[in-house]
């Protein structure tokens, strides 16, 4: 099949800016109430979510070993992804804990993302040709009205303070991790965020060895403090030490070698 030309630039997933630096705010808890009723069923939610509808249109759309999103055959066939966005629209957040709360929020960024492109697609470059895509308060979760600002810096940071959830959500720059095939689930979560985290660190277009120094994703510096905060889970020392948990083995190798870490180049 031949891809249209306008199609082959936009394959990458979600990679539709350079560089996304206004997508790195402090992460501080919004005062929305979602942040309440969230934070109030964490330890005690025993609900879960369905995602079949989102996996359906991941496994069907996304090729998250080539980096595409196929925008194209998801604006003719958007059944799924629009019966996911609905149908957690209505949800009872009251009911979930933890895991299944911050599951619903990776996936719900993803999928707002996906359908902010391909209800502009084909006549965009950039998810900057829309008008202010991530601070437009349009999206419901829940039965509350946020942006995606709100939901990444205001709730998924600060209430779970994780940072591999930066390698489970896409900013729709071309720097962010792949776009994984098949949706987060509470009960699988833990794995899935380390296997989102190692399958984007074993390509080079991530991290490598330069010379003496460590060539590494600009997503570690933009959101640096959560990598290094004694308050976020698995968080180390320095950047390139959280990176050795999950980098290859010439990689961690390399940063754990003896005598001081290497120096960052950082991968614009």
């Amino acid at each position: 099949m031949t891809t249209p030309p306008l199609l082959l630039r936009l394959l990458v997933v979600l990679g539709l800016t350079l560089l996304v630096t206004t997508c790195a705010p402090r992460a501080q808890l919004t005062r929305a109430l979602i942040a309440d009723e969230l934070a109030a069923s964490q330890s005690t939610g025993t609900g879960t979510v369905d995602h079949d509808a989102l996996e359906a249109a991941l496994s069907a759309h996304v090729r998250t070993a080539a980096g595409e999103v196929d925008y194209a055959s998801l604006k003719a066939d958007r059944a799924d992804l629009d019966a996911y966005v609905a149908a957690i629209a209505a949800l009872d957040l009251a009911t979930l804990g933890r895991d299944e709360q911050m599951a619903l929020l990776i996936n719900a960024y993803n999928a707002f993302t996906l359908t902010l492109i391909v209800e502009a697609y084909p006549d965009l470059t950039s998810i900057r040709d829309l008008h202010q895509p991530w601070a437009e308060v349009r999206w419901t979760l829940g039965g509350h009205t946020i942006s995606l600002d709100e939901l990444e810096h205001g709730l998924l940071r600060p209430l779970y303070r994780d940072p591999r959830v930066h390698f489970a959500i896409n900013c729709a720059s071309v720097g962010y991790p792949p776009l994984r095939e098949s949706a987060f689930t509470g009960a699988g979560l833990d794995a899935q965020l380390d296997a989102a985290v190692t399958d984007t660190l074993a390509r080079p277009a991530y991290v490598h060895v330069a010379g003496d120094q460590l060539a590494l994703t600009s997503l570690l510096r933009w959101f640096g403090d959560d990598f290094v905060d004694p308050d976020f889970h698995g968080s180390r020392g320095s950047v390139q030490s959280w990176t050795a948990q999950f980098a290859p083995g010439p990689i961690r190798e390399f940063v754990l070698a003896d005598g001081p870490e290497p120096r960052i180049q950082w991968l614009e």
